[in-house]
């Protein structure tokens, strides 16, 4: 589920798996999130949304395991 090099849409800035991590962490979305627009959402994965430095937001999928050690750590200001 991971990848070498995340690049953000909007200003194209292309960052390694600690960058990414590295950024603000804005939302983490589980399927209880998720359950007005996806029927069946896999247990164990969570979306992972951080603030790019342009101001765009960056949205990834993350194992639940993995999800404090691997792109996880984040503000205290996360949201479901």
């Amino acid at each position: 589920m991971t990848r070498e090099t995340i690049a953000c849409g909007r200003c194209r800035t292309i960052r390694s798996e600690e960058q990414w991590s590295s950024l603000r962490r804005v939302a983490r979305v589980d399927g209880e999130g998720l359950s007005g627009v996806v029927v069946r959402w896999p247990v164990d994965v969570v979306v992972i949304v951080r603030e790019c430095s342009c101001g765009a937001l960056i949205a990834r999928l993350a194992s639940r395991d993995s999800e404090h050690g691997d792109h996880g750590t984040g503000s205290s200001n996360d949201t479901q």
